[in-house]
C-alpha cells in the first residue's frame, strides 16, 4: 500500500515530521508548532514519505477491537506487550531496550484510517515511530516525536492509507531512551475535521 499523501508532521520543541512539510499542531504540554521538512524511508532505499497529523479526538478506554494479540520483540518484566491495548495510559509495553517493535493482530479484518499512541519515555528524548503491516513492504507512516517522562503525552492522530488490515506493527527508535508505549487506538477513520 502506499504511505499516506498528506502534509503535515508533529511540531514541537526539537520535533519534526519525518516526512511532512510543515509541522502540525503539537499536543497540550509538547512545545510549539515547528515547520520542519523531512523525508522518510526505511532500510537503505531512498523513499519519500508523506505523513498526516491532526490533533482529533482524544481517545479513551480501550482502542482495538475484543480478541487483538499483541506480540512484541522484547518486553521488560514487569511492563508486557498487552498493556499497550488494556485502555489504561498510566501502564505501558516497555521493551527494556532502545529499539523495539508491538503487532497488533486483529480477529478479523479491521478497517483503519488513523491510529492515535500514548507514550513516555526513560528518559525523554526524540523518538522515531514507524506503522506497517504484514502485507507490504511499504512503512504505512513514520514520524519522529519528542517523548517526555511519566506521564508522557497523548501524540496527534496519524492518518494511514484507509484499508482492511489483519495486523500492524508499531515499530520505534528511541534513540537513548526505552522503546515502549503505554497505549494504542486503532481509528476507522479520522476524527480530524
Amino acid at each position: 500500500m502506499p504511505p499516506g499523501d498528506g502534509t503535515g508532521g508533529y511540531g514541537g520543541e526539537g520535533v519534526s515530521g519525518a516526512a511532512g512539510a510543515g509541522g502540525g499542531a503539537a499536543p497540550e504540554g509538547a512545545g510549539g508548532s515547528v515547520p520542519q521538512d523531512g523525508a522518510g524511508g526505511q532500510g537503505g532505499g531512498v523513499t519519500t514519505m508523506s505523513v498526516e497529523t491532526c490533533n482529533g479526538v482524544p481517545p479513551t478506554g480501550v482502542g482495538v477491537p475484543a480478541g487483538t494479540v499483541t506480540t512484541a520483540s522484547s518486553s521488560d518484566d514487569t511492563d508486557p506487550a498487552v498493556n499497550a491495548i488494556d485502555g489504561d495510559i498510566v501502564d505501558e509495553w516497555s521493551s527494556g531496550t532502545t529499539t523495539a517493535w508491538i503487532t497488533l493482530t486483529f480477529p478479523s479484518p479491521t478497517m483503519i484510517g488513523a491510529i492515535r499512541l500514548h507514550a513516555d519515555a526513560k528518559p525523554a528524548n526524540n523518538e522515531i515511530f514507524t506503522i506497517s503491516t504484514s502485507t507490504s513492504t511499504v512503512p504505512l507512516a513514520s514520524f519522529t516525536a519528542l517523548i517526555p517522562s511519566a506521564p508522557g503525552v497523548l501524540l496527534p492522530e496519524i492518518k494511514l492509507p484507509s484499508g482492511v488490515y489483519g495486523d500492524l506493527t508499531i515499530s520505534v527508535n528511541a534513540g537513548s531512551s526505552w522503546a515502549g508505549v503505554n497505549e494504542i487506538w486503532v481509528l476507522p477513520a479520522s476524527t480530524c475535521p
